[in-house]
This record gives C-alpha cells, structure tokens and sequence, in this order.
C-alpha cells in the first residue's frame, strides 16, 4: 500500500484540495491527505489489494468526502485532549474514529464509466494545450484564477481556451457549466 500511496501522492492532494474547497471547510488539506493515506493502510489490513483498484482516481475521489469528516473528527478530539478531557473516554473515541472505514468500491459505476469516457473523448479531441487546461478547469474544478497563476497564463488566453473547450463540448453533445472566475464567485 506504501507504493500505491507513494505513487498517487499528487492525486491524493488533489482531491483533498477539491473537497476542502468544495465544502469550504477551515480544515487542512494536509490533515485530509494524512487521513486518506491512513484510511487506505487501515483498508489493506482489512483485505483490500492494492493492485485490484482498477481506477485510482475514482477510488480516492471516493476516500475524500469521507476523510474529510474523518479529519474534522480528529481535530475535534486533538482539541478535547489539550482541553484536559478524560484521557480514556478519548482513546474510546479514537479507536471508533480509526474503525471508521468507508466501504471500498473498486469497480466505477456505468454512470461514472460513461462520464469518465465523455471526458476523455473530449479531451482527446482538443489540443494538448487545451486538454490540460479542461483537466484543470472542469476535473480539478479549479477557477480561471487558479489555473492563471498556477500556468503562468495571461488571463484573455486562458477565455479564449475555455471558449474552445466548451464548443468542442457542446458540439460532442456535453454539457459543461462555465468555471468561476474565482473563488468568491464559488
């Protein structure tokens, strides 16, 4: 399991980033991630193989809701402790927190299947340019500011991109909705 972590490490921060963001909690992308990569050591002690994840971002996309609320939990019980709560009743709730373990889904659903096809037709139908921008903006659900800065891009390049990407969509029959401009339009 250490090899898998080791190798979709990005991916693992990705979706904790997403998660965090998306349900604007003051929790730490950092903590989701520990909280993710335990889950998953916790889950091989429970039988899951590592090598039967047939798609591994599906699969953490799945852990990170779930490692979010995980991760709160912990905080909480972090802050009791320091707070001078009764150290046995704690150690009670911790085990319950690390006994916590969503059920893993190894197999993507035919909605999920067709989804995840529809994406990939459309990005190998842009330019590689632009397929990394769709990436950016509509899987990573990133904003027009983020994916700016974080390619060195000028903004009106970025417009123009996204234009593309959203004709190429509508003319494959996929609906996408515009990204946000940034995170205050969210």
């Amino acid at each position: 399991m250490r090899t898998f972590i080791e190798e979709h490490r990005a991916l693992i921060l990705r979706h904790s980033r997403v998660v965090v963001r998306a349900h604007a909690e003051k929790t730490a992308v950092e903590d989701v991630a520990c909280e993710i990569e335990l889950m998953l050591e916790q889950m091989e002690t429970k039988g899951l193989d590592p090598r039967k994840i047939v798609s591994p971002d599906a699969f953490v996309r799945g852990l990170a809701k779930h490692a979010l609320g995980r991760a709160k939990r912990r905080r909480a019980l972090i802050d009791q402790l320091a707070a001078g709560d009764d150290l046995e009743a704690l150690s009670k709730d911790l085990d319950a927190l690390d006994k916590d373990l969503p059920a893993p889904t190894l197999t993507p659903t035919p909605d999920g299947t067709a989804a995840r096809a529809k994406i990939e037709t459309l990005k190998e139908s842009l330019s590689p340019r632009d397929a990394l921008l769709c990436a950016l903006l509509y899987e990573d659900d990133g904003t027009m500011d983020e994916v700016c800065e974080a390619l060195s891009i000028p903004m009106e390049d970025l417009a123009v991109a996204r234009e593309r990407i959203l004709e190429k969509a509508a003319a494959q029959g996929i609906a996408l909705d515009r990204p946000f401009e940034n995170r205050r339009d969210a």
